[in-house]
């Protein structure tokens, strides 16, 4: 996940300044964002709302379409996928 620095720190070997932007895995970059280290960089692509919603809406619509709960693992992206080669 994509990542911006809120203020100097170190991160896998990286000394990043304040604005810096950097990759983090998923249970990293939870973990930064929660002590106010690091916040989430906004995606371009993303038509309004946030991530949490949108995977959300996913998610449900897996749900109805298959009747069975989506991989928790699963991104906004692998989803989408998923449920467009189901309408096929």
């Amino acid at each position: 996940m994509d990542m911006i620095a809120k203020r100097p720190m170190t991160y896998a070997t990286r000394r990043l300044q304040a604005g810096d932007t950097f990759s983090a895995s998923n249970a990293n970059g939870r973990v930064l964002a929660a002590s106010g280290k690091a916040g989430f960089v906004a995606s371009s692509t993303e038509a309004g709302g946030s991530d949490a919603e949108n995977i959300s809406d996913l998610r449900a619509r897996y749900q109805q379409k298959f009747d069975k709960k989506a991989y928790h693992g699963w991104d906004a992206a692998t989803l989408t996928q998923k449920l467009a080669e189901a309408k096929d």
